[in-house]
């Protein structure tokens, strides 16, 4: 029982970030989308990053087996400005990662040692909160840059 709690109260504030990260990224004009901020940290590269880095996150794979770019054809920081996926393909991708992770949230075993990547944490827990944390970071340079180009704020969910 316990674990189910801790499933659900996680999987919560993970719905409530998915939500202002759908409003943020929906919120840039087409071209803000590419060419906010600096050219490495503009929109686009940014939440494609935190996504895949969830997808990453939830998986099986250590860091060199992961398929890194494969969604879109190249990396967040290095995809030609061109090629980048619109907010569009985005919010599918978000969608999609968002079903992977409430998936696995209901079968961690929030106890259990974190052999896979030690450097987020000592259990399961821990991990996933650091996941959540890395979610909040990026979601809060997207919410940043959104502001800049004179949008204001998103809702607070």
């Amino acid at each position: 029982m316990k674990r189910k709690i801790i499933a659900g109260e996680l999987n919560e504030q993970f719905n409530r970030a998915w939500r202002m990260i759908r409003e943020t990224i929906s919120g840039f004009s087409e071209s803000d989308w590419i060419t906010a901020g600096v050219d490495y940290l503009a929109p686009a590269r940014i939440a494609y990053h935190l996504i895949e880095t969830v997808e990453y996150y939830i998986g099986e794979k250590i860091k060199n087996e992961f398929s890194w770019g494969k969604r879109f054809g190249g990396g967040w920081m290095d995809i030609e400005k061109d090629r980048l996926p619109r907010q569009d393909d985005m919010l599918v991708y978000l969608e999609e990662v968002e079903g992977k992770l409430t998936d696995w949230l209901g079968r961690c075993d929030f106890e259990k040692e974190n052999m896979l990547f030690k450097h987020t944490g000592k259990t399961l827990l821990g991990h996933v909160l650091y996941v959540l944390r890395h979610t909040l970071d990026h979601h809060g340079q997207l919410n940043s840059l959104l502001y800049q180009t004179g949008i204001k704020r998103i809702n607070w969910h």
